[in-house]
């Protein structure tokens, strides 16, 4: 039993770092409770690093009506791809915006088919959302990134006015290992 009248025991806030977020009770058998709980070997590993993608670039973000943009993303391989958020310039139609993140190398999609936009985006977020918040969405398993890590982004707009639009893809990515042969003054064993 912890002994309340200790001073020598600071309490420290738990920080998510899937959610970010200090409030939100989570029901354990919900959805998000079950994979936040199935992340939490790659929440606890040290050779990862949080890293965040953004696709597209500035120069190609709107996509015309009823049109489709691809984008490529280059990723390190080996990295995870946990979490999806969608933001888009015109909110009323992000019901008509469908996304598909695919890796070039195996061409398996992370998602069995395109998700409507506002499945990742902050739109389904109850009110006061400060408080239940639910976005990134999160992935039901982590999906690793092969091979030469890039990955396609398809968006497609089946609206009948152009909007702009940025998905943001959340990831742990390897931390990269010092090569022991990079320094020649130091003798390099040979496998």
């Amino acid at each position: 039993m912890l002994n309340t009248n200790d001073t020598s025991v600071s309490e420290v806030p738990i920080v998510d770092g899937f959610t970010h977020s200090l409030s939100t009770l989570l029901l354990p058998t919900t959805y998000r409770a079950l994979v936040l709980a199935q992340m939490e070997v790659l929440r606890r590993a040290s050779n990862y690093q949080f890293k965040m993608y953004s696709a597209p670039d500035s120069g190609n973000a709107t996509i015309p009506a009823y049109s489709q943009n691809e984008y490529l993303v280059k990723m390190r391989p080996g990295t995870l791809v946990w979490g999806m958020w969608l933001t888009a310039s015109n909110t009323d139609n992000i019901e008509s915006l469908y996304v598909q993140v695919t890796d070039m190398d195996t061409g398996i999609p992370f998602i069995s088919d395109y998700e409507i936009g506002k499945m990742l985006s902050s739109a389904l977020n109850p009110t006061p959302s400060r408080v239940f918040e639910r976005y990134p969405f999160l992935m039901s398993e982590p999906r690793l990134v092969s091979g030469t890590g890039q990955i396609t982004i398809e968006t497609y707009n089946s609206s009948s006015a152009s909007n702009t639009v940025q998905l943001v893809l959340f990831c742990a990515e390897p931390v990269p290992t010092a090569d022991p042969c990079a320094d020649p003054s130091t003798p390099c064993a040979e496998y």
